[in-house]
């Protein structure tokens, strides 16, 4: 989770936040159950669709060059997120 170091600690659920909320609401829970539930939740809504292919299609136009670059290159860190979160989970 080194990509996202820093950034938004609620989102992480290791950070005990996320976990107390869930043990608010009534829920029975480990700490690494609700890591691993998040993650499977964030890696099957998201996964799939973090690459913005739909922009790829066609060669883009030079003013809007430097904002895809920038796009692809964050939903490329989210995809290395998601995919370090899934490969963490029990098999």
């Amino acid at each position: 989770m080194s990509t996202l170091r820093g950034r938004r600690p609620w989102l992480k659920p290791s950070s005990g936040i996320y976990h107390r909320g869930v043990s608010a609401e009534g829920f029975s829970a480990t700490p690494t159950q609700v890591r691993q539930g998040f993650a499977v939740s964030v890696v099957l809504r998201t996964a799939f669709t973090a690459l913005p292919l739909e922009q790829l299609v066609a060669p883009p136009q030079v003013d809007q060059l430097a904002a895809l670059e920038k796009l692809v290159a964050t939903r490329i860190r989210l995809c290395r997120f998601l995919l370090t979160l899934a490969a963490e989970l029990p098999r």
